[in-house]
């Protein structure tokens, strides 16, 4: 079926007064779907790069010290990008709208970067210095993608409708991350030769959905008095702005950014070192590279039984998050349930207890158990916050929605931060899932003292507004 736009129809947002945005005329469920695809292409562009960035720079000779300290780029690149991007579009008022302009000049910045990075080893001796330079380009723009992308979902929905949406785009994620995964296993050998096979797909799925989904769902330009007046004039008045909000942040808000620390300490602790657990403490492996461990040794073959489990119970991980975005989606859609601060709550406690208890169970039953629900709180994590925050900008009539995303950025990396510098220091990979356990058990008793909007517009639906 084509889909077009409608050239003079506009989405009712009346509880709101952020700029109008078209849409085309199919079930609003399946529109909500559509415009969260992009989240497919932006999950795995993350998983792919995440799972090469080790091997690809001791590749390129760099020393494999600092080769483990390439992640810290990731952070930084995104508590700079993500604030200065989100304001910015707040106040964008280009003809072609807010958000789109910085998705696409993104998406073409990321696309150079992506393509320049895939071929790192194939410029001689300054392989080294232009496949560094290119990685940290990558990071820098996908944030400029990112930002913008989850801000342009949040703009083309009403206030009600942001959990469906955030929901969905966890669902996208889920599929992405399993794309991403069948990459590195079939087509990726840890070599530089073959990073093309694993980084050029992840790149067509961006330049692909990104394009289609600005040119159906358009946006209405930015014509608002008072957000054109404080357009930022210079690259310091993104964080003038964000350190503002941050000095004057109220009750609600403070309370989503304290939970949204503590449960991405959770996870930052968690992504290193699940599969490390299952290789060492299940399985009583080791890892190639590592001590007394050589290729046919018990202890390599115990060890690649152990990534083999890992691999598996992280597929059905992904699936999880998937059937969890979809279900939950379809279920505030609607309308059969309306806060969403205890599931979100529950869903934390559920990785919380899941992470402890692997300092009592090394079962192998239990390892694959354990990873695979964690697709769970990885799916609460990813869509209730920013999904109740794109809510308060909605509800509060403010063009400010990239503004707040940007902030819950700067929060989240400040975590991982925070959670990678401690983790050094832990002597074991136990301890390290129980510290991960007890921020998610914080972060678990904060969630349940979100405010919530549920009974403003709570019986308002999309309307189909035919021509």
């Amino acid at each position: 079926m084509m889909v077009r736009p409608y050239a003079s129809k506009t989405l009712d947002l009346s509880s709101n007064n952020l700029p109008m945005n078209k849409k085309p005329v199919f079930n609003d469920y399946l529109w909500i779907l559509f415009l969260s695809l992009p989240w497919v292409g932006i999950q795995c562009l993350w998983s792919t790069e995440l799972a090469a960035l080790d091997t690809t720079m001791g590749n390129l000779g760099l020393d494999p010290t600092w080769a483990k300290l390439s992640w810290v780029w990731g952070p930084i690149t995104g508590f700079f990008t993500a604030p200065i991007v989100g304001v910015y579009s707040d106040a964008c008022v280009s003809k072609y709208g807010r958000r789109r302009p910085y998705m696409l000049g993104g998406l073409l910045a990321f696309t150079i970067s992506s393509i320049i990075f895939a071929f790192a080893g194939q410029y001689g001796r300054f392989s080294l210095p232009i496949g560094f330079v290119s990685y940290i380009m990558v990071n820098i723009t996908i944030n400029v993608i990112q930002t913008p992308t989850r801000s342009y979902t949040s703009d083309m929905v009403p206030p009600e409708m942001q959990n469906t949406a955030q929901l969905m785009a966890v669902a996208c994620q889920g599929l992405g991350g399993i794309i991403g995964s069948q990459l590195q296993a079939n087509f990726y050998k840890n070599s530089l030769d073959t990073l093309p096979h694993l980084i050029l797909p992840a790149l067509s799925l961006n330049l692909f959905f990104i394009p289609l989904v600005c040119y159906i769902g358009t946006e209405i330009p930015n014509t608002d008095l008072e957000s054109n007046s404080s357009q930022p004039v210079d690259l310091f008045s993104p964080f003038k702005k964000v350190f503002n909000g941050l000095k004057n942040i109220d009750f609600k808000l403070s309370v989503i950014f304290i939970t949204q620390f503590f449960s991405w300490g959770a996870l930052f602790s968690f992504w290193p070192h699940a599969t490390n657990w299952v290789i060492h403490d299940v399985y009583h492996g080791c890892i190639l590279g590592t001590p007394n461990c050589s290729i046919g040794s018990e202890g390599y073959e115990l060890g690649l039984l152990g990534n083999v489990t890992a691999a598996n119970a992280t597929t059905v991980q992904q699936f999880t998050q998937i059937i969890f975005g979809i279900t939950f989606s379809y279920i505030l859609f609607h309308n059969i349930l309306k806060n969403v601060r205890y599931v979100y709550s529950v869903g934390l406690a559920i990785g919380s207890i899941s992470m402890i208890l692997t300092n009592f169970i090394s079962d192998k039953t239990y390892a694959f158990l354990f990873i695979s629900i964690m697709g769970i709180m990885l799916a609460v994590v990813n869509s209730f916050p920013f999904a109740i925050v794109g809510r308060y900008s909605s509800n509060d009539g403010k063009h400010s929605t990239g503004l707040l995303f940007g902030m819950m950025n700067m929060v989240l990396t400040l975590a991982q931060f925070f959670i990678q510098f401690v983790v050094i220091a832990v002597p074991n990979l136990t301890l390290s899932l129980l510290i991960a356990g007890i921020l998610a058990g914080i972060s678990s008793i904060s969630a349940c003292y979100i405010v919530e909007f549920s009974e403003v517009d709570s019986n308002l639906k999309l309307r189909k507004i035919r021509a």
